[in-house]
């Protein structure tokens, strides 16, 4: 008998039967119990596919603290470096928001806008008060040179002084006066009333006056004092009986005033200002009492290049007079010029 060509047809098993194993044992499938990979990932191919999560932004930056810092350092440090007296302090920090201004270009998570705006400013104010300091120190020295453009001749506000070589008891009359031996020349400032005066402390003001043996010049005019008599009451009752006494607590200083007018104008008015002002009095001196008979006369015009000695009284304290000074105008000046009495 023949073997058919396939094998014969076995039907499948029924409900609760069981296939018939081939080859001595029990086949198993393929497929059972395989792990399947997760829905929505697709096989070998773990990071991405349909459904896969989508990546996060990034977090924005905060603002920085140090550089919002180093900014507002900038700006004051470019204001005060500018400022005369105190510009070393705005170098200190503009420094300082340098130092900040870089740091903060570091930190992490950080915007670095505000660290650059620092270091811009402080680049930038840097210069500028590198440019105000170079003005300023050039405008101070040559503020400090001398001034040697002035001449009484050009200017009202400028009196010379010309120091004389005589001794306590030389004398001046009217034929003649010892020889000059230097002339120097003061400027003026202002004083609180708008009115022109010497520098404090400068030869020739309130606090450092002139020694007494001075001449005052001024364009047209030259000023001199001499012979002081610090008991002079006697000596003005007598040139003038009817004069009026001292007041209580004062007496009469007198004294020679010598005024020489050197301009070229005739009949000259020889309009001045002269005071005395007590130890301690700054203000409200006491003028010359012009009125006494037998003293200089001032009243009549000057003549071109005529020189007038004459005796002048003035009501001093009668205790420490010496101590004052006269604070003396020349003709033809604004300038007050102080000459001490002793």
């Amino acid at each position: 008998m023949t073997q058919p060509p396939y094998p014969p047809h076995t039907p499948p098993p029924g409900p609760g039967q069981q296939r018939p194993h081939q080859h001595g044992g029990p086949q198993q499938n393929p497929y059972a119990n395989q792990p399947f990979p997760p829905l929505g990932t697709p096989h070998n191919n773990p990071g991405g596919g349909y459904g896969a999560a989508q990546p996060q932004p990034e977090p924005p930056k905060k603002k920085s603290v140090v550089g919002i810092i180093a900014t507002v350092l900038a700006v004051l440090g470019t204001i005060i470096a500018c400022i005369p007296g105190i510009y070393a302090a705005g170098w200190i920090l503009l420094l300082a928001a340098l130092i900040t201004g870089a740091v903060s270009l570091f930190l992490s998570n950080q915007s670095t806008a505000w660290g650059a705006v620092a270091l811009i400013i402080t680049v930038v104010g840097s210069l500028i008060a590198s440019v105000v300091f170079f003005f300023f120190m050039a405008a101070k020295f040559i503020g400090s040179l001398p001034d040697t453009t002035q001449t009484p001749e050009i200017s009202s506000s400028v009196v010379g002084t010309t120091v004389r070589p005589w001794d306590e008891e030389e004398t001046l009359d009217s034929t003649g006066s010892p020889t000059p031996t230097a002339t120097e020349y003061y400027d003026s400032v202002p004083d609180e009333n708008g009115n022109q005066v010497i520098e404090e402390g400068t030869p020739g003001s309130r606090s450092n006056p002139l020694p007494l043996n001075t001449t005052l010049e001024g364009p047209e005019w030259h000023v001199d004092v001499s012979n002081l008599n610090f008991d002079g009451t006697d000596e003005v009752m007598a040139a003038d009986p009817s004069y009026k006494q001292p007041d209580d607590g004062k007496k009469y200083l007198v004294f020679d005033l010598t005024l020489t007018y050197v301009g070229n104008e005739t009949d000259a008015g020889s309009e001045m200002a002269f005071l005395y002002f007590g130890p301690g009095e700054e203000s409200n001196g006491q003028p010359l009492m012009w009125d006494v008979n037998g003293f200089i006369d001032v009243d009549t015009p000057f003549q071109p290049q005529e020189k007038r000695t004459g005796r002048v009284a003035v009501s001093v304290p009668e205790n420490g007079a010496e101590d004052g000074t006269f604070g003396i105008v020349v003709p033809g000046t604004e300038i007050p010029f102080h000459l001490a009495l002793k």
